[in-house]
């Protein structure tokens, strides 16, 4: 994960994060996948590099991003993480739900998607916005995406749970 440290001069919230994404995706017309991690000792804004294409790979980056930081001690005690990246989305015909792997599905959209993990809280949350693209394929909008009530609270993160227990192995083994 290439760091930037700074203080940040507002409170991070699920909102101003998902502004903040919002932002720089329509300004860079793509989102790198980010992790913006806040704890007792501040906060650092990464992208990761190198983002594999493979689940099972981007799983096992974060975990490795998370167990780097942790080693690190720079962030102290992890409060809360969030994590941008642009997925892909698969919707349901009527009440049938697809067969195919969202970036396979012709029927997918193309998501900018926010994480949030709050550890004191022990809370997960999401945003998310459809990025309209034209037809040259530069991205020309932002929609927000309205997830249904069950989708918002029931779903899994396994890309920021597998950093934050790497961040918690990290810090677990770090050197004195």
């Amino acid at each position: 994960m290439s760091k930037e440290r700074a203080p940040l001069p507002y409170q991070l919230t699920l909102k101003v994060v998902t502004r903040f994404a919002k932002e720089v995706t329509l300004r860079d017309g793509r989102c790198a996948p980010t992790l913006i991690v806040e704890g007792s000792h501040g906060a650092l804004t990464g992208q990761i590099a190198e983002f594999p294409k493979t689940h099972t790979e981007k799983v096992r980056r974060m975990r490795e991003a998370g167990f780097e930081l942790g080693q690190t001690g720079q962030v102290g005690a992890l409060w809360q993480v969030f994590f941008m990246s642009e997925s892909w989305m698969s919707g349901a015909e009527g009440d049938t739900p697809s067969n195919l792997p969202p970036s396979q599905d012709p029927n997918r959209k193309e998501m900018l998607l926010v994480f949030h993990v709050a550890l004191k809280e022990n809370q997960t949350a999401f945003s998310g916005c459809e990025m309209i693209r034209n037809t040259e394929g530069r991205l020309v909008a932002l929609r927000d995406f309205l997830f249904s009530k069950e989708e918002v609270t029931d779903f899994e993160s396994p890309l920021t749970e597998a950093f934050v227990a790497g961040f918690r192995l990290g810090t677990r083994t770090r050197p004195n």
